[in-house]
């Protein structure tokens, strides 16, 4: 009697019991690529599943004594036996010979998690990879964290925006320090927050349809359908416009394949899809205006002109009601009370009195956006390119400000503005007695203006520090190093 393709794909005999099963399929799911051979994968995963139930009936032998080999418990089988028993945060332990090999390890393995497993069981997988590398070695969990950039950027995971959300919660993606730290990395990943950003500022109905256009060609299983291919024109300014963010939900060789099957159509069959749109917006606008319709319009909207202006100036006047301004204007007032603004004196001690500290906390609810000329904290170094504060003597004489400014480069919505999370804090030093034309011993009144709004859409509004009194140290030689 042959035996059931499960068993051989498995290279198991008809006597096998749960425990054979489990190490069989352990040591053949770590030479299977799962990004690469997914199909493979769901084969050897379905012959695990079929072997399981295969062995659970009651009228198969398995008396048969096994070998020390197969009876001895092994990590692979201990790995497979917390998968089977729902034990999902269990990562398979083999030892690596060195903390890369031991991070890309955990990469397959959550990649697999990820790809076949429940979404809801995502974050715990993440959590325990990180820290079972945490007790192992200590570079390890940094080296995981920029696979997983680099797999997140070119598309090699699934479910990349709910994996992107996840891991920027669990590596505090949004520190801005932190994103420094990871050089183009963390640049890839601001670029993606600030291309989501402008992408929410376009009406929730197009948003919608453009997204369900993208992951369903996402989903596709082969090449692309001919019904997705012809609607590329639909969301090619979006991949243009957004790149880094939609390459969350496309990636990008699928990106590439489906904007050159649709440049390979005939070119009146393009013409003729991009141009049906384009019709049925004017298509009001193109009709035949003959003389009676022109006229019969024209006394249609003269009468309802006048119809307006009578029953307006019957209406009593009230003054106008606020809920309209109170409605659009409410997030820019809510944003101007949850951002905490304060100068402060230098509290290292040995500091000249001319070291200031510039603080910015969010005491709110919601992400806060700020403009990055305008912030004092995001200056390089610790001089200021521009005249942010307002610096008065005991006479009200504003200070004049001791360089040439810098004029503001062009501005690019989604990368002119910071990111200033709930809780989050930033804060820098500066020496006003090298950016003002301070005198020594003199009192003055330092304050500046931090513009603020929760999106970059928002006109945003100002919030006012507190005002500083602080004497100006003497000149000497040596410059007080900036507080640590």
């Amino acid at each position: 009697m042959a035996l059931p393709w499960f068993l051989e794909l498995l290279e198991l005999p008809p006597h096998a019991d749960e425990r054979a099963v489990r190490r069989a399929y352990a040591v053949r799911v770590k030479i299977i690529d799962p990004a690469t051979d997914p199909a493979a994968f769901a084969r050897l995963r379905e012959a695990y599943e079929a072997a399981r139930a295969w062995v659970a009936e009651d009228d198969h032998d398995v008396a048969v004594e096994l070998s020390p080999s197969a009876v001895e418990p092994t990590v692979e089988t201990d790995a497979v036996e917390a998968e089977a028993a729902g034990d999902s945060t269990a990562a398979p332990a083999v030892v690596a010979v060195n903390p890369q090999e031991e991070a890309l390890r955990l990469i397959d393995w959550l990649a697999t998690r990820i790809a076949y497993g429940e979404t809801s069981e995502i974050q715990r997988e993440l959590e325990a990879c990180t820290a079972r590398l945490r007790l192992q070695y200590i570079d390890a969990p940094g080296i995981f964290e920029e696979v997983l950039i680099d797999r997140l950027a070119r598309g090699l995971l699934r479910k990349r925006a709910y994996v992107f959300d996840l891991a920027t919660q669990h590596f505090h993606w949004q520190e801005i320090g932190h994103l420094a730290a990871l050089g183009p990395r963390g640049m890839w990943i601001e670029a993606v927050e600030s291309q989501r950003m402008v992408w929410n500022g376009i009406a929730p109905i197009f948003r919608a349809n453009r997204l369900s256009l993208i992951e369903g060609a996402e989903a596709s299983k082969g090449a692309l359908p001919e019904q997705i291919v012809r609607r590329w024109s639909e969301v090619r300014d979006d991949f243009r416009r957004f790149p880094s963010y939609l390459g969350l939900y496309l990636e990008p060789t699928r990106q590439q394949e489906w904007a050159s099957r649709y440049d390979a159509l005939p070119a009146p069959e393009r013409q003729a899809i991009e141009a049906h749109p384009k019709q049925r917006r004017q298509g009001f606008f193109s009709l035949e205006w003959t003389p009676r319709v022109r006229g019969f319009l024209v006394v249609t909207i003269t009468g309802l002109v006048v119809y307006l202006a009578v029953s307006t100036a019957e209406l009593p006047q009230t003054a106008p009601t606020a809920s309209r301004t109170h409605a659009t204007s409410s997030a820019v007032v809510r944003a101007a009370s949850d951002l905490d603004v304060t100068i402060s004196e230098s509290p290292a001690p040995g500091h000249d009195k001319r070291w200031i500290v510039v603080t910015l906390a969010n005491r709110g609810p919601v992400t806060l956006y700020l403009d990055k000329a305008l912030t004092p904290p995001m200056t390089p170094g610790t001089h200021l390119a521009r005249p942010l504060f307002n610096i008065f003597d005991p006479h009200g004489v504003s200070v004049a400000f001791a360089h040439r400014a810098i004029p503001d480069p062009p501005r690019d919505p989604t990368t002119a503005f910071v990111r200033l999370e709930p809780g989050q804090t930033l804060s820098k030093s500066f020496d006003l007695d090298f950016d003002y034309k301070l005198i020594p011993g003199v009192t003055y009144r330092i304050s500046y203006r931090q513009p603020v709004t929760r999106t970059i859409l928002d006109k945003g509004t100002y919030v006012d520090s507190n005002v500083l009194t602080a004497k100006a140290a003497a000149h000497h030689a040596d410059r007080a190093l900036p507080p640590r």
